[in-house]
Order: structure tokens, then sequence, then C-alpha cells
């Protein structure tokens, strides 16, 4: 019985180690795709200047 429960409790604790890492890798996509908007929009602002 307290075998079967350390297993729950570990099970337990690895699901919550894989939903923390997908949430970690979701912010970082989250943040390249913020850079990049960024980016894009910085290189818009340069090129309509550059023409100026």
């Amino acid at each position: 019985m307290k075998e079967r429960l350390e297993m729950d409790k570990k099970e337990k604790e690895d699901e919550f180690k894989l939903k923390e890492l997908e949430m970690r890798e979701r912010l970082e996509m989250e943040k390249l795709k913020i850079e990049m908007v960024k980016e894009e929009s910085n290189t818009k602002v340069q090129s309509k200047s550059e023409l100026f």
C-alpha cells in the first residue's frame, strides 16, 4: 500500500514537471514570436525611412 502511494506521488511529480516544462516552452515560443514581430516592424520602419 505504501509503495503504491509512493508510486502515485512520483507519477504526479513527473506529470507536474512535464507540465511545467511545457509551460516554459510555450513562454519561450511566445517570447520568440514577440521578438520576431519586433524585428519585422523594425526592419519595416527602417526601410521606409531609407526611402525618404
